[in-house]
C-alpha cells in the first residue's frame, strides 16, 4: 500500500467516524525518561469534512541539548 493508499483509507475511516481525530507528537531530548526531557508538542486534528487543524508549543527543558 502506497502513502495515497493509506491516505484515503485514513479520510474514509475519519469521515466514517463522524468526529475528529487527534494526532499527538511528542519531541524529547532522549529515550531515557529518569534524565530527558520533553521539547516540543505538536497535535494535527483531522475533521470528518477533510479539513484539518495543526497545534504545536515548544517548550524549554530546563537543559542543554
Amino acid at each position: 500500500m502506497n502513502a495515497v493508499e493509506v491516505a484515503d483509507r485514513l479520510r474514509a475511516f475519519i469521515a466514517q467516524l463522524g468526529q475528529p481525530l487527534a494526532c499527538l507528537d511528542i519531541e524529547t531530548t532522549g529515550s531515557q525518561t529518569e534524565r530527558d526531557r520533553i521539547t516540543e508538542i505538536g497535535i494535527v486534528t483531522l475533521h470528518p469534512d477533510g479539513s484539518q487543524s495543526n497545534w504545536s508549543c515548544l517548550i524549554h527543558p530546563g537543559c542543554a541539548i
